[in-house]
Formats: C-alpha cells, sequence, structure tokens
C-alpha cells in the first residue's frame, strides 16, 4: 500500500511537469505568431508605401503614413513636392528599392517632442535610381508602428539617427 502511493504521487508529479511544460511551450508558441504576423504586417505596409511611391501614387502613399507624418506633411504638399523633387528634378519617372530585414524595437522615439512608439519594426529601404544625372542610391530607415489597428509608416527625424 505504501509504495502505491508514492508511484502515484510521482505520477500525479510527472502529470504536473508535463501539463506545465505544455502550457510554456503553448505561451511561446502563441507569442511567436503573434510576433511573426506583426513583422509581416510591418514588411508589407512598407512594400506598398514604396510600391505606390514607385508608380508615381503619393497620394497612396501619403494615406499610409502613421499620423506623426501626416501632421508633418499636409497631403497635398507631400504629392506636390515628391512629384517635383524625384520626377522633375532628377529627371526620372521610377526607381528600384531594397528593404532589409525587419528588426523589432520598443520604446523608440522618431520624433522630438513627441512620445515614443510602445513597439515598431525598422526596415532600412535603398531607392535605387536611373537619372539624367547618373545612378544613385538613397538609403533610409524607415519604421513601421501599428497605430488604431492599422500598421503604418514613419521615418525618423531624430539627427542622431544611425543605421
Amino acid at each position: 500500500m505504501l509504495r502505491r502511493r508514492r508511484g502515484n504521487g510521482l505520477i500525479k508529479l510527472l502529470t504536473a511537469v508535463l501539463v506545465v511544460g505544455l502550457i510554456i511551450l503553448l505561451f511561446f508558441s502563441v507569442r511567436g505568431m503573434v510576433k511573426s504576423t506583426n513583422e509581416e504586417e510591418a514588411v508589407k505596409i512598407v512594400e506598398q508605401f514604396y510600391d505606390y511611391e514607385q508608380e508615381g501614387d503619393f497620394g497612396s502613399s501619403w494615406e499610409l503614413f502613421h499620423s506623426l507624418m501626416k501632421e508633418r506633411y499636409k497631403k497635398p504638399d507631400y504629392v506636390q513636392t515628391r512629384a517635383h523633387v524625384f520626377m522633375q528634378h532628377f529627371g526620372t519617372n521610377t526607381f528600384q528599392y531594397e528593404r532589409s530585414e525587419p528588426e523589432r524595437k520598443f520604446d523608440v522615439q522618431l520624433v522630438e517632442g513627441t512620445e515614443a512608439l510602445k513597439e515598431v519594426y525598422l526596415i532600412t529601404v535603398t531607392q535605387i535610381y536611373h537619372s539624367s544625372f547618373g545612378n544613385f542610391k538613397i538609403v533610409q530607415p524607415v519604421y513601421a508602428a501599428e497605430e488604431s489597428g492599422d500598421w503604418r509608416v514613419l521615418w525618423s527625424f531624430q539627427k542622431s539617427e544611425d543605421f
């Protein structure tokens, strides 16, 4: 009888350890899926933004900006300036772009005097131009952050940006 109780205790202990292990495994699996989904959404919004920019559809790309960007650039001014600089001054109608893998960052302040963003993804975008002034690249750190359930694009205006 004494041995039987010890056996039951050992089985209960092993069962408890197994259940706790499965709960921990489930937690990290769900956490990884959420991170993966956020990362995919961040990449998707940055690619959509630059696809619009490639097409010269600056109005649609502006719509993908985070509200901090929309405060900085009013839509008509952004559309006119982007078209003027890139199409008229550079003498090119489009560009190619490459992007880095996303890098998850926390508590990032992109615009001085504003609150830090809780979670962002940094994606370095390289725009490649073949223009009347020759070939050149513009390399820019681009951020994606969730705002009101949607992922949005931001640029950094910190003077100490290091990329």
